[in-house]
């Protein structure tokens, strides 16, 4: 465990050392989210929002990765995931294009409720876990401080129901598009 820990430590406070070597920037993101059809334990598709915040120097970033993805099954049946991801990016720049990976680890949130059932209505058995992943996007520039982003993320949650009825994946696959804002 202390292993772990100090090897997360070292990968989460890197890109804050390489970035006192540069310039720091920020990059605001915010768009449209659509997650794999498990990701919030009803069938359909769940979307959402996904928006993210990135600091560092022009290769080396640290981010702050949150999204929201909603399902409703009928007017009783919702199930909303949050998640709440950090770590870090890196991205290589050319001409109008960026490209950038990164890993992540945090934890997500789920809010099932079904109002049709008698006592119980949560249905999920611990809310609120770890959820770690890691993903990469291109954001194409339109201008200098504007881009359009494409990315695409693999997540692993926790969540579990409390019947074990549904058998969701953990490895959930995520979508998002939108705008970026360089400051």
């Amino acid at each position: 465990m202390k292993r772990f820990l100090s090897v997360a430590a070292i990968a989460l406070f890197l890109p804050l050392v390489s970035a006192a070597q540069g310039q720091i920037k920020a990059q605001l993101f915010g768009g449209y989210s659509l997650a794999a059809k498990d990701f919030t334990y009803l069938p359909g598709v769940p979307n959402g929002w996904n928006a993210s915040l990135n600091v560092g120097n022009s290769h080396w970033g640290f981010l702050s990765d949150f999204g929201g993805y909603y399902n409703r099954c009928c007017q009783t049946v919702k199930s909303d995931t949050y998640t709440f991801l950090f770590g870090p990016q890196f991205t290589e720049s050319a001409d109008k294009y960026s490209v950038f990976v990164h890993a992540l680890a945090g934890g997500a949130h789920n809010a099932y409720s079904d109002s049709s059932s008698v006592g119980n209505t949560s249905g999920i058995s611990n809310p609120t876990t770890f959820a770690f992943g890691f993903g990469g996007g291109v954001d194409i520039r339109i201008t200098h401080s504007l881009a359009l982003r494409v990315q695409g993320d693999f997540l692993h949650t926790g969540i579990q129901t409390l019947d074990n009825q549904l058998h969701p994946t953990r490895w959930n696959g995520r979508f998002s598009t939108g705008i970026v804002i360089d400051f």
